[in-house]
């Protein structure tokens, strides 16, 4: 074959196609002529079908009639060497000529044409899964009582949540600095005898000023459980929305602390009898008759502390759910009831918050008590500026201790429920009548609390 551009005869076929050495030119495959297809590994598998034959445009050819050939240059090989196919060094394997397959077991593979994917080992068989152990009858699921001290201890410094428990706070800070006061100028004895002998002209402004300080306490500690609800279920509250449903849940509040508190003075008056009544002389031996009134009075104080824990979860139920006070109530009973180490671990969490406080207490005792008399009377403000930050912080992660053991005991005891009793809804504006009844009980208390100490001595009988 000679190639039309350049008269050479140097004419060389790669992968079935033809190619002239000299210029380069592509030149058409003879027709009826098998062509060679490389499946690579150096061997060669002849098909009958030709390909397709490409037609040189007419100009080109015409063109290039008449050119003289080019010789080849020096060094280049000759074209028999280029068409020589590459020995390989693993054997050939043969394509086998029968027809498509139509079973799945006739099918080859693509692997099947390779010996290395024939000798690599066979799959291995995936390892049985173990299976879990089943959940044993009648088991409690955890409630997680670390994470609950954690989250108590972290949640405490957030501003969102001090900002709440300044308020209450910041009227114990001015107790303690009128105590301070009275401590460090030596009339503490004689505050004492004055209060005694006062009667209701200092009892009185002493129940205006707990009343005020319950009133506050109720406020921030609802906006507190709250917006910290809220942000744990990635649904933050403003401080605004927050006050709104501290206000609609304040009457809750002190329906059900008042239900409480009857419950627990029969208690105290029941410890109160039995003392009276285990003074006596027993007609039993003394062993018995100490054993009797240990185990009264532990059961009695387990009824007390059982209470409190109610009144601390039925007012996290009134926050989130706005349950009923019989229904917070019914809820928190069955709640202390199933978990009997509940009561432990609030005292341990007393303990803790005593050992958080302590370093506090001590500070103002040695400002009290140690520094020159020229400079005591800064013991005062000192008092009151360490107690509104323990304060503070103390309502802080009492707030959200309650709020985490009310959740995981809500979600451990009763998981169908949980939509109900966990999800706080966001007010968008506040119940009129909560919102003028708590306005005007602030008024009315802060006006009395004022004005108790200039009222005429005469009002009292004095």
């Amino acid at each position: 074959m000679v190639c039309p551009n350049c008269k050479s005869t140097d004419i060389i076929t790669v992968q079935g196609q033809r190619f002239c050495i000299s210029c380069g030119q592509i030149l058409p495959a003879v027709e009826g002529e098998a062509a060679g297809v490389l499946l690579g590994q150096g061997q060669v598998v002849k098909v009958e079908t030709p390909l397709p034959v490409v037609p040189k445009p007419a100009a080109k050819v015409a063109h290039s009639v008449g050119r003289p050939a080019s010789r080849r240059k020096p060094g280049r090989p000759k074209a028999g060497k280029l068409d020589a196919p590459v020995a390989s060094p693993e054997p050939a394997v043969a394509v086998s000529a029968k027809p498509h397959p139509t079973t799945p077991g006739d099918r080859r593979r693509l692997s099947d044409l390779t010996p290395a994917a024939r000798t690599a080992a066979a799959p291995t068989a995936p390892a049985a899964k173990t299976p879990a152990a089943p959940a044993r009858a009648g088991a409690r699921p955890a409630i997680g009582y670390g994470h609950i001290l954690g989250l108590s201890l972290h949640e405490r410094f957030r501003p969102g949540v001090l900002v709440w428990a300044l308020v209450p706070a910041t009227l114990l800070a001015l107790a303690a600095g009128g105590l301070t006061w009275l401590l460090i100028n030596g009339h503490i004895q004689a505050a004492v005898i004055t209060t005694r002998r006062a009667g209701w002209p200092v009892w009185g402004e002493l129940l205006l000023a707990a009343a005020l300080y319950y009133v506050s306490h109720a406020l921030a500690g609802a906006a507190m459980i709250f917006g910290v609800a809220r942000r744990t279920d990635h649904r933050p509250a403003t401080l605004h929305h927050q006050l709104i449903a501290a206000i609609n849940s304040l009457g809750a509040w002190i329906r059900f602390d008042s239900s409480v508190i009857v419950l627990q003075l029969i208690v105290v008056a029941l410890a109160v009898g039995l003392a009276l009544i285990g003074g006596a002389t027993w007609p039993m031996p003394q062993l018995a008759h100490l054993s009797l009134l240990f185990v009264g009075f532990l059961l009695l104080g387990y009824i007390l502390i059982g209470l409190g824990l109610m009144q601390g979860l039925g007012r996290v139920g009134l926050t989130l759910a706005g349950l009923s006070a019989r229904r917070a109530l019914a809820i928190s009973a069955r709640f202390i009831v199933h978990h009997f180490e509940l009561t432990g671990f609030k005292v341990l969490s007393w303990i803790i918050e005593l050992v958080l406080l302590l370093p506090i207490f001590g500070v103002i005792v040695a400002l009290a008590t140690l520094l020159p008399p020229n400079w005591r009377w800064t013991a005062a403000p000192a008092a009151v500026v360490l107690t509104i930050l323990g304060g503070a912080l103390l309502g802080a992660g009492t707030a959200v201790w309650w709020l985490a053991v009310y959740r995981s005991l809500v979600r451990a005891g009763r998981p169908g429920q949980a939509l109900g009793l966990l999800t706080a809804h966001q007010p968008n504006q506040p119940r009129r009548f909560a919102l003028v009844s708590t306005w005007l009980t602030l008024v009315i208390l802060s006006l009395a609390a004022a004005a108790w100490p200039w009222l005429p001595a005469s009002l009292f009988g004095h």
